[in-house]
């Protein structure tokens, strides 16, 4: 065996979980702001959160979240949703929100990635609130964990 072989080291070497790294893919970076009218039922997507995953990103994939900074209208209700608009699926979904709810550091567990999907961060409201009310998004990231073991 010569010194190169003696070196190298394998995938199948390597214990399950030990070498992992983050990748943080910003939608909206802190300091921005985008809001949705919550005067009204439905899904509205956030302005400026459409993006795609490359098949390089998600390759070792182990986990993933959606981390957000938002602030919710006061009488409306409903959800921040992470939405794959090709597949037509929700891919991740934040507990219920019931009005005047806000949080500089969510996380919303993600699952079902595709690759080269287009993804959208958007505001399920269920029931509207009253007139002239928003949901405003400071920060949205999506955070992709790794493996190569």
């Amino acid at each position: 065996m010569s010194f190169e072989e003696k070196r190298l080291v394998r995938k199948e070497d390597v214990v399950a979980n030990e070498i992992q790294f983050i990748i943080d893919v910003p939608i909206l970076l802190s300091g921005s702001s985008v809001t949705v009218a919550a005067d009204s039922t439905g899904a509205k997507n956030f302005g400026h959160s459409q993006f795609t995953i490359p098949a390089e990103a998600i390759k070792h994939l182990k986990s993933a979240s959606l981390i957000v900074d938002y602030a919710w209208a006061a009488t409306a209700d409903g959800t921040i949703q992470l939405y794959d608009v090709t597949a037509a699926a929700v891919r991740g979904e934040s507990s219920a929100k019931t009005g005047g709810e806000s949080s500089q550091w969510e996380t919303i567990p993600v699952s079902g990635l595709v690759a080269g999907n287009t993804m959208v961060v958007r505001a399920n409201i269920t029931v509207a609130g009253a007139a002239g009310e928003t949901v405003a998004l400071f920060r949205a990231i999506l955070r992709l964990v790794c493996g190569i073991s």
